[in-house]
C-alpha cells in the first residue's frame, strides 16, 4: 500500500471514531454528567434447557434494570461447540447501531450496540441467543465481556453505567434426534393345505403397527406352480389351487407398509394335493425340448446363484433322467451343487460334481414332478469366482415319464452365466450451496460395497463434466466409506458436480460467486448480464453505493483477484480510472 493510500485509511478510521464518539454523546449527554446507575446482575433464561440435534433454541439475556438498558458490550461463549454452537444474535429494543459477531465455529459471540429504548424497570431482555444442537452431549452457555474489555459493560439509557455484579451461565443438554418409526410387523396367516382346484384365502390381518397404522398389502407369489391371487393389493386375497398330479407346496409373500413408508414381509405356504380327477395318461415318445432358464443368468463375484435344466413339454411328467451339464471356464463360474426336482428316493440318485467344479453328472430314478408344460428337472448351483463371461452345456441327455417311457428330446438348449464386479453404490451426498471463486470447499458422499466379495473401484469427482479427481476405494463385503473432495470451481454461476463409480452417481449444484467486497451485505452481482460486475456491494442496483464501495476497496484483494469481472474500463486492472468510469455511469 502507498503513503497516499495509508493516509487516507487513517483518515477514514478517524472519522469512524468521531462519528462514534458523537453518537454515543448525543445519548449520554455532555461527559460526566451521567451518574452510576447501580447494580444489576445478567443471566441467562430459556423455556428449555434441552435441545434435539439439529433443532434450535434460544436463551435470553436479561438484565434486572432501574433506568432501562440503553448499551451494552458483552459476548457469549459455548464451552464445547461440537455439542452445541451459536447460530445468531438479536438485539432487543431497536437498536439504533449494532455490531454482533459469530465466530466461525459457533463457539463464541461478540455483542455491542447503543441506542436501545428498553423498559424502565425490573427484568429486561437485551439479547437473544440462537443455539443450535450439534452432537449428544451437554455444554455450558455463559455470558462473558468482549474480547477487549475486562467485564461486561452496561450502561442505562441516559448513559450511565451500571455495576455488573455477576454474569450468568447455564447448561444446555443436546438429545439425539426423536423423529424415529418403528417398522410393522407382517404376518401372512398360517401355512394350509387344499385339493387342486380348491380356493383358498390368505389373510394378512394379523398384520400390525405398534406407532401407528398398516396403509396397504401386497401379495407376491415367490414359489411352486402359479396359483393366481385374486387381488394382490388387499389383506385377504384369494388363491385357486392349480390342477397338480403330486402334493406341491406354493409360497407367496406380503409385504405391509406402515403410514410413514417402511416395510415389513412375512410368507405363509398353500400345501396342494392331487384331487381324484387329475390324472393324465402320457403320450408314448412324447416329443420335448431341454432349456436352461434362465438362459443367460448373471451373478456378482463370490456370490451364489441358480439355474434350472427345464424339460418344454412333460405331460407324463418326469421319473428319471441322466445327462450332463458343464461350465467351460470354471475359473469364471464352477457348479457347487444340484438338487434333483420331484424328491426322489435318495438310494435312487447318483449325482458326481468335479472338483474344479467344471461338469456335473447326475443319473436319477423315482422323481414325481408336475405334469405339463416347463417342468424343472434339476436345479444347479453356481458360483462366480471372476469377472468374465462362461457357457454352460447340457449334453448326453436321456429324459423318461413317471412310467418310465422315453421322451424324445428334440433340442438341447445352451446357456451362460455371466459374473460382474460386486455392485458400489454412492448416497449422502453433501456439498455446500455457495462457494467463493478462488476458495475451496468440501463435497463428501459414501460408496458402499453391496456385494459378497472384497472389491477396489475407482469412485470419480466431476465439476461441469470435467473429471476433477480420483479416488481408489476397496471396501469388503457390505462395508461402506465416506469420500471427501475439494470443489474449487473457477467458472461464476451454478456448476453440477456429480460423485460417480461405475455402478452409480449422485450430482449436485454449487453457485460459485465473487468474494463480499468490504463489509457489503452479499458479493459483487452483474444486473446487466454484459459478464461485468458493476453492483459491487451486491444489493441488486448500481448506484453512488457501489462507487464508494469500489473506492475504500480497490486495492483489496477480493477485488484485484477478480479483475476479468470487475475492470470496468478494460485497461486490465482496477484502479480509479474504474472508480471514475462506475462514478460516470450512475451520475450521468
Amino acid at each position: 500500500m502507498d503513503q497516499t493510500h495509508a493516509l487516507t485509511v487513517q483518515i477514514r478510521s478517524a472519522t469512524a471514531v468521531v462519528v462514534g464518539l458523537a453518537l454515543v454523546l448525543s445519548v449520554v449527554g455532555p461527559v460526566g454528567t451521567a451518574a452510576a446507575a447501580g447494580t444489576t446482575a445478567v443471566t441467562l433464561e430459556s423455556g428449555s434447557d434441552s435441545v434435539a440435534v439439529n433443532e434450535t433454541t434460544t436463551f435470553d439475556v436479561v438484565v434486572d434494570s432501574d433506568g432501562g438498558v440503553g448499551a451494552a458490550e458483552l459476548g457469549i461463549a459455548v464451552d464445547d461447540p461440537t455439542v452445541a454452537s451459536i447460530t445468531d444474535i438479536a438485539v432487543a429494543g431497536g437498536s439504533t447501531s449494532s455490531q454482533t459477531d459469530v465466530s466461525a465455529d459457533g463457539a463464541s459471540a461478540s455483542i455491542a450496540y447503543f441506542g436501545v429504548d428498553t423498559p424502565d424497570s425490573g427484568d429486561v431482555t437485551i439479547v437473544t441467543v440462537t443455539l443450535q444442537g450439534e452432537g449428544e452431549g451437554t455444554t455450558d452457555v455463559s455470558v462473558t465481556p468482549r474480547e477487549e474489555n475486562a467485564a461486561v459493560l452496561l450502561f442505562d439509557e441516559s448513559g450511565a453505567p451500571y455495576s455488573v455484579s455477576s454474569a450468568g451461565s447455564t447448561t444446555l443438554s443436546v438429545t439425539a434426534d426423536q423423529d424415529t418409526n418403528s417398522p410393522p410387523t407382517a404376518d401372512a396367516g398360517d401355512d394350509v393345505t387344499v385339493e387342486s382346484g380348491a380356493t383358498v384365502a390368505l389373510d394378512a390381518t394379523g398384520s400390525t403397527d405398534d406407532d401407528g397404522s398398516v396403509v396397504s398389502y401386497e401379495w407376491t407369489q415367490t414359489g411352486g406352480p402359479t396359483g393366481a391371487l385374486s387381488d394382490a393389493a388387499t389383506a385377504t386375497p384369494t388363491v385357486t389351487a392349480p390342477d397338480i398330479e403330486s402334493t406341491t407346496t406354493l409360497t407367496y409373500e406380503v409385504t405391509v407398509t406402515d403410514d410413514s413408508g417402511t416395510t415389513d414381509t412375512d410368507a405363509v405356504s398353500v400345501t396342494v394335493t392331487p384331487s381324484d380327477d387329475d390324472a393324465t395318461q402320457p403320450d408314448e415318445g412324447a416329443a420335448t425340448d431341454v432349456t436352461l432358464a434362465p438362459s443367460q443368468q448373471s451373478v456378482s463375484s463370490g456370490a451364489s446363484t441358480t439355474v434350472d435344466v427345464v424339460l418344454s413339454d412333460a405331460d407324463g411328467g418326469v421319473g428319471a433322467a441322466e445327462m450332463s451339464v458343464s461350465v467351460d471356464d470354471p475359473a469364471i463360474a464352477s457348479i457347487t451343487d444340484v438338487t434333483v426336482q420331484g424328491n426322489p428316493d435318495s438310494a435312487f440318485v447318483n449325482a458326481s460334481i468335479a472338483a474344479d467344479g467344471s461338469d456335473v453328472t447326475v443319473e436319477y430314478a423315482t422323481a414325481d414332478t408336475a405334469n405339463g408344460d416347463d417342468v424343472a428337472i434339476l436345479t444347479l448351483s453356481l458360483a462366480g469366482a471372476q469377472t468374465g463371461t462362461a457357457a454352460l452345456s447340457v449334453d448326453d441327455i436321456a429324459v423318461y415319464d413317471e412310467t418310465g417311457t422315453p421322451y424324445e428330446v428334440a433340442t438341447v438348449a445352451d446357456g451362460e452365466v455371466t459374473v460382474v464386479d460386486p455392485p458400489f453404490t454412492v448416497s449422502a451426498l453433501s456439498g455446500p450451496e455457495t462457494v467463493v471463486s478462488g476458495e475451496s470447499e468440501t463435497v463428501s458422499a459414501t460408496v458402499t460395497n453391496n456385494g459378497a466379495v472384497t472389491a477396489t473401484k475407482a469412485v470419480t469427482f466431476t465439476v461441469d463434466g470435467t473429471t476433477v479427481a480420483t479416488e481408489s476405494v476397496t471396501l469388503g463385503p457390505g462395508e461402506s466409506t465416506t469420500v471427501t473432495f475439494d470443489l474449487s470451481p473457477a467458472d461464476l454461476g451454478a456448476q453440477p458436480y456429480a460423485v460417480s463409480t461405475v455402478d452409480a452417481t449422485q450430482t449436485g449444484e454449487v453457485t460459485v460467486t465473487l468474494p463480499v467486497i468490504g463489509s457489503s451485505a452479499a458479493p459483487p452481482s452483474d444486473p446487466d448480464s454484459d459478464g461485468t460486475y458493476e453492483d459491487f456491494n451486491g444489493d441488486g442496483t448500481v448506484d453512488v453505493g457501489d462507487v464508494q464501495v469500489l473506492f475504500a476497496h480497490h486495492e483489496d484483494a477480493a477485488v484485484q483477484q477478480h479483475t476479468e469481472q470487475l475492470d470496468l474500463n478494460g485497461d486490465g486492472t482496477v484502479d480509479v480510472g474504474d472508480v471514475q468510469v462506475l462514478f460516470s455511469e450512475t451520475t450521468s
